[in-house]
């Protein structure tokens, strides 16, 4: 009461519907019942992040640069948030995981899920906290309490990987790490790609794509991460002209379209972007 006699007249009324709007915040991003995946725009590299319908947080990779990470986190996850429940990592090379240390410094993560091995040093104990580090096989699937399912798909002993996720009747390919020896590897294994979203490999090149894994999965919508001011001239029009050919999806793009947010029940699709 002596500090609130203190105060100017307004400044409890203030102090009040700051509250109020915090308190609304915090309502707003409880979660929603749905699924959401946002391919992140972090610049080079690729980082998706994974909300499951109650609320389970998942990075996959991170991309190249801490700084574009950090703010494309921030950006999705409440203020207050700082813990991930699981980051997968898909990819052994930097542009994958070079971001991930200094999101350590500010997230906390439960576990670490190799689905790929990784550069010695990138990952180490100290850097990733007290989250253990698990290696994860083709063919493993994380299942939540919640009905999503996360398969690991990998071609390549020791190579990189990819991730379907399913929630319903929607999925998701996070295929950015593959390659044309990758995907027709799966393809010849009898590997059902058939995907509602595609996060589309290589951000688009045409060395990273070919046409006969873009008529199989046949997505409704497709992303690729693609770096502001990109010279390697991504989507490369043969893939563009290859995913017309496929079905016609939606395309989005990190470059010119920032964060990619897809909102699922399971039937619907809802896309967002952040530009």
């Amino acid at each position: 009461q002596r500090m609130w006699r203190g105060l100017p007249a307004q400044a409890p009324v203030a102090a009040g519907a700051l509250i109020a709007l915090l308190l609304a915040m915090m309502v707003a991003r409880q979660p929603d019942g749905k699924l959401h995946v946002w391919i992140l725009d972090v610049g080079e590299g690729a980082g998706v992040l994974i909300e499951t319908p109650r609320g389970a947080q998942i990075l996959v990779d991170g991309g190249r640069s801490p700084t574009r990470l950090q703010a494309a986190l921030g950006r999705a996850l409440p203020f207050y948030d700082r813990t991930l429940d699981a980051v997968i990592v898909t990819r052994s090379d930097t542009d994958a995981v070079s971001a991930l240390p200094a999101v350590f410094e500010r997230y906390s993560a439960e576990t670490i899920l190799l689905a790929a091995p990784v550069e010695e040093g990138i990952l180490a104990e100290p850097i990733a906290g007290d989250a253990p580090l698990a290696p994860l096989r083709s063919g493993h699937t994380i299942m939540t309490d919640d009905g999503v399912q996360i398969e690991v798909v990998a071609p390549r002993s020791g190579g990189a990987a990819a991730l379907q996720v399913r929630y319903g009747d929607a999925s998701f390919l996070l295929s950015d790490s593959l390659r044309p020896q990758d995907e027709l590897a799966l393809l010849g294994s009898g590997w059902y790609p058939r995907s509602t979203v595609l996060q589309v490999p290589g951000g688009g090149s045409e060395r990273a794509n070919t046409p006969r894994f873009l008529a199989e999965v046949r997505a409704q919508v497709a992303v690729a991460a693609v770096a502001a001011g990109d010279h390697a001239g991504l989507l490369h029009t043969a893939v563009l002209d290859w995913l017309a050919q496929s079905g016609q999806p939606r395309v989005f793009r990190t470059d010119r379209d920032g964060t990619v947010e897809i909102v699922t029940d399971g039937a619907a699709l809802e896309v967002r972007t952040t530009r």
